[in-house]
């Protein structure tokens, strides 16, 4: 079905080929709202409740408001509850990228400080680069693939 185009996967979800999400306003300013507060938070995200709150939407509203910003690329989930705008990771990527064009390895401290970060951040956003094949981990210390 999907070499036939009958179907289309976008990442793990399945749809017709002409299906597109439609969002109302408040939706969209809703979504909005959210990828403000995450781009200023950088990589210290708010929970979903604290989310919830800021965005004055209920906790299951903005669970979906979120999974459809993922959807859309708006943002990125990590290690279940970690939330990050597609923005500032590409932004960290740049940052990554020019890190190592001056040393071949980067520790969690090291990462923690470029990240400006914490390491209840920091750990999990390294394993999702892992992950995503960006870094590997040799010992106690990543290097870019």
């Amino acid at each position: 079905m999907l070499s036939s185009g009958l179907i289309k996967q976008v990442s793990d979800k399945w749809s017709l080929p002409d299906h597109q999400i439609q969002l109302n306003d408040i939706e969209k300013e809703a979504i909005s709202n959210l990828v403000k507060i995450l781009n200023v938070e950088w990589f210290s995200s708010s929970n979903t409740s604290e989310l919830s709150t800021r965005i004055h939407k209920t906790e299951k509203e903005t669970k979906l408001l979120l999974k459809i910003s993922q959807d859309l690329g708006e943002i990125i989930q990590v290690d279940g509850n970690l939330l990050f705008t597609k923005t500032n990771y590409d932004l960290l990527i740049n940052s990554l990228k020019t890190y190592f064009k001056s040393k071949d390895s980067i520790n969690v401290a090291e990462f923690k400080e470029l990240a400006n970060t914490s390491r209840k951040y920091a750990v999990p956003l390294l394993e999702y680069l892992d992950k995503m094949k960006i870094t590997y981990r040799v010992g106690n210390v990543r290097k870019l693939v």
